[in-house]
């Protein structure tokens, strides 16, 4: 049950992950990002749900919280081909096409053996609602996920258009604390 909501992205990776697309590569926290996630100053939470992912998961580990649960419909986007590899080495073998998709129209975007951003904006919506009905308050609860996913779950809450996506991203280790309304409607608090 929940009438407040921590939207929480998982802490840092190490080293060898930085710069890189990470998207379902299976990375684990780096130890200064189990630190940092251990020492956010968060209340405790009645329930954490959480990416599947490694790094989500350890990050929910270091919350205080009653009980954490997996979903997958909170994984990073599937970049396929592409995940685990820099922009300069996407570009080594995307095609014009390709990345001008990925920069203009992403919603069209369909990652090469990976999934489309459609796809992945659906599984988020189908998450929201779900949380929505199995959540319906009091009480206090967190999601840890992903860059990606936060960046869509926000710019939706705060009206940006996907051409300015990157407005909505939270920093690794970072939160948004939502408020639910009498009427149901999650805010910023």
């Amino acid at each position: 049950m929940a009438d407040v909501l921590y939207l929480i992205r998982h802490g840092e990776l190490p080293e060898e992950y930085q710069g890189r697309y990470v998207g379902r590569t299976d990375a684990p926290l780096s130890e200064a990002g189990r630190r940092w996630m251990r020492s956010l100053p968060l209340p405790a939470l009645d329930v954490v749900y959480c990416s599947p992912l490694r790094r989500a998961r350890e990050s929910a580990a270091c919350l205080h919280c009653a009980r954490v649960i997996p979903d997958e419909r909170l994984a990073e986007v599937d970049f396929g081909e592409w995940d685990n590899r820099t922009f300069e080495e996407i570009a080594a073998v995307a095609t014009a096409e390709q990345l001008e998709c990925w920069s203009r129209t992403p919603d069209a975007m369909v990652f090469p053996g990976g999934e489309s951003v459609a796809e992945f904006r659906a599984r988020i919506a189908d998450f929201q609602q779900d949380f929505q009905r199995r959540e319906p308050g009091p009480g206090t609860a967190g999601v840890v996920t992903h860059g990606g996913v936060l960046m869509y779950w926000l710019a939706g809450l705060r009206g940006i258009p996907e051409s300015r996506l990157l407005e909505a991203r939270v920093p690794r280790g970072g939160w948004v604390k939502l408020q639910r309304t009498q009427g149901g409607v999650w805010h910023e608090a």
